[in-house]
């Protein structure tokens, strides 16, 4: 997953919890699957993971290795992942 154009792999993932046919703010329900994930890049030299996600580069003042945790949903009716929130 690319952050800030930074690429990060999901490290551990955590199932917290999942909604179904929720429709307070939407007229169409939505059914969604949220987790919390670890995300890591760069190898434990501290050098950058091979990517090639364009010009992917660390945020400045960034290390070439980082992590951090992320709350991310997935949509149940269409399959695609989303990422709500972020920390460093």
């Amino acid at each position: 997953m690319a952050v800030d154009r930074h690429l990060y792999a999901i490290e551990r993932l955590s199932f917290v919890m999942r909604i179904d046919a929720v429709e307070w703010w939407t007229p169409t329900p939505a059914s969604r699957d949220y987790a919390r994930a670890w995300l890591a890049s760069g190898s434990p030299s501290g050098r950058a993971a091979p990517a090639r996600l364009g010009d992917l580069r660390p945020r400045d003042g960034a290390s070439a290795s980082s992590c951090g945790e992320a709350w991310i949903y997935v949509d149940r009716a269409t399959g695609e992942a989303f990422l709500q929130g972020w920390c460093t």
